[in-house]
């Protein structure tokens, strides 16, 4: 294991009293350890258990090899570190370990010792979830229910799961329909597994209703048939009438309200006649709108009765 021995020698006769001192050395075989490769990085998808793991870490351990120390086979060093297998090896969802491998010798204590540090690293298997952001339009955006329905339809179509070890698989919790054109919201979840992750998102799907539609009201037409010169006055008086009570109206809000008016012309009160009312009927129709009806009566009273006394 080395070291020194100093031998002095003592001599005398009767003309000589002396000594002499010579010394004998071994050399000391210091401990030491090389690292013969390098870390450890392997892919979790490429391993069906933990064994597996273990395993390929133990043969990875190998790369460290401990000399020195008068040590004749690897059974006389003492490794501290690094041998056993640590409880926070990495396992099938992949995970860093550092290893620091220490040895001395057994043969020869005072040779000293040496340590080498690695990594032995598993990669997590690949996932990825493809999701949409939270949806909102207005039912004015949409024709009709079947352009909801096909908004709906991509949208969904943008949930999905890839990665893993080939095994990633995503569902709905249930079958959704889309909301009605008319307004309302659909929750929907995703579900999604692999060997390593395991979860649900949840997102919202939402058509606003239009906003309430507002109208003023029509005001009914009286007048005295003595307040007109003749027929074509009459039928300028409805034709004025009639577009003050358009403007009145005038629907706002929803999302293209419709104004119509149906009436018979033949009802148009005649002069010289017994009077007579017209009625109109203004209808605004729009899109999520039960149609509103909204009727107007133009009146024209007869003259007083002609008398001769």
């Amino acid at each position: 294991c080395g070291g020194v021995v100093t031998v002095t020698m003592y001599y005398k006769d009767q003309c000589v009293n002396s000594s002499v001192t010579r010394s004998f050395g071994i050399g000391s075989d210091p401990v030491y350890v090389t690292k013969n490769g390098s870390d450890y990085v392997g892919e979790a998808c490429d391993f069906t258990d933990t064994a597996g793991i273990v395993a390929a870490y133990l043969d990875w351990l190998t790369i460290f090899q401990p000399h020195g120390g008068c040590a004749k086979t690897l059974d006389d060093y003492e490794i501290s570190t690094g041998v056993e297998v640590p409880d926070d090896l990495p396992g099938l969802c992949g995970g860093t370990v550092t290893v620091v491998y220490t040895a001395s010798s057994k043969i020869c204590p005072g040779t000293g010792s040496d340590t080498k540090t690695g990594t032995f690293t598993i990669n997590a298997p690949p996932f990825t979830l493809t999701k949409p952001d939270d949806f909102e339009a207005s039912a004015c955006d949409y024709t009709d229910q079947s352009g909801v329905d096909a908004e709906f339809s991509t949208w969904l179509g943008q949930f999905s799961v890839s990665g893993g070890c080939d095994d990633a698989e995503g569902e709905f919790a249930e079958q959704y329909e889309a909301p009605d054109l008319c307004g309302g919201s659909v929750v929907v979840t995703y579900n999604y597994t692999s060997r390593c992750e395991e979860g649900s998102v949840t997102r919202t799907f939402t058509i606003t209703a239009p906003e309430e539609v507002a109208y003023g009201n029509p005001e009914d037409y009286e007048e005295s048939m003595c307040e007109f010169e003749d027929q074509a006055a009459i039928i300028s008086a409805f034709s004025k009438w009639l577009d003050e009570q358009i403007g009145t109206i005038t629907p706002t809000g929803g999302c293209q309200p419709v104004l119509n008016f149906d009436y018979d012309s033949n009802d148009i009160p005649a002069m010289c006649g017994e009077g007579g009312s017209i009625t109109v009927v203004f209808t605004i129709t729009d899109k999520c709108l039960t149609p509103i009806e909204l009727p107007a009566i133009f009146t024209i009273t007869p003259a007083p009765e002609f008398v001769i006394n």
